[in-house]
């Protein structure tokens, strides 16, 4: 189950502060994607089965299940004329709301109108061939067999407020890049997974990367992310109102300069203060004997 654990060290010192830790813990839950496609796309398909915690449906065009039901929506490959009037709009809103979208590349995909709103970068039209260039090292790209990758791209341009993780070609086209929508997250794959395009569908990296993915969009029920020590900045990307362990403050980044809880838009995080000393395991170290007490 989850819920806010509090840890009590019972044992006097010259640093009170960091005798009481919080552990926030995210209730379990089994996430719901959504992936509307017209042909087969069996390695995302394949990839995200490898992905605790999720469960996929697959949806052909103009039937499309609402998105409110879903907590990631991945469009693939579509033609407009499959898509019935609003369908994209629809798809913006979902993600203004807090729904995480994902927009795959596809010849298909510069045929869909509406898409600007939504799309962290602007098409331009045509395509290209080129090598892929690793633009941002963070937790979706570490170690991924990314950089060389010679790949069919859109050409594209980054848009305001995104960012851009890999590119393609000698003009820098976006291939993967990431923004905020609303209250939202939306990624754009572009590297469609299939031969004519590039090898990358057939490498190990790929299903680590849609794993990653789905985890970065879901990650407010991760551990790892609900739990922090003093001094971390949290972006938060866009201002909103915090309630600190002290008070409260509207911010877009977040300096978890206290320790205890802070609470925003609905959910909650923990910081804690670690004193090195008393954090000592080196031989001759002492560690006096406390009373441990933890609640939830």
């Amino acid at each position: 189950p989850g819920g806010l654990l509090t840890i009590d060290l019972r044992h006097d010192d010259p640093l009170p502060l960091d005798n009481r830790a919080y552990l926030v813990v995210p209730e379990p839950k089994e996430e719901r994607v959504l992936l509307i496609s017209e042909v087969e796309d069996p390695y995302i398909k394949y990839a995200l089965a490898s992905a605790k915690g999720l469960t996929l449906q697959t949806a052909v065009p103009p039937v499309i299940p609402p998105f409110e039901n879903f907590d990631i929506v991945i469009l693939g490959e579509v033609r407009s004329t499959s898509l019935l009037p609003g369908t994209i709009e629809s798809l913006a809103t979902y993600a203004e709301k807090g729904g995480n979208v994902v927009i795959v590349a596809s010849d298909k995909l510069q045929e869909l109108g509406g898409m600007d709103p939504i799309l962290p970068v602007a098409l331009q039209g045509g395509s290209g061939r080129g090598k892929m260039e690793v633009r941002t090292v963070n937790e979706l790209t570490l170690d991924l067999d990314l950089q060389g990758v010679t790949t069919k791209y859109l050409l594209a341009e980054a848009r305001e407020g995104s960012i851009t993780l890999a590119t393609a070609g000698i003009d820098g086209s976006p291939v993967l890049a990431v923004w905020s929508k609303g209250k939202g997250k939306v990624a754009y794959f572009g590297i469609k997974p299939e031969r004519s395009w590039s090898d990358f569908h057939l490498s190990p990296s790929f299903p680590i990367f849609w794993v990653r993915l789905t985890d970065w969009m879901r990650g407010t029920n991760m551990v790892e992310n609900k739990n922090f020590a003093t001094g971390d900045l949290v972006p938060l990307g866009e201002r909103v109102e915090v309630k600190t362990p002290t008070g409260m403050v509207t911010t877009d980044r977040l300096l978890l300069d206290e320790t205890g809880v802070y609470e925003f838009k609905g959910d909650s995080i923990a910081t804690n203060l670690l004193d090195e000393r008393e954090s000592e395991i080196a031989p001759g170290s002492t560690v006096p004997k406390e009373e441990v007490k933890g609640t939830v």
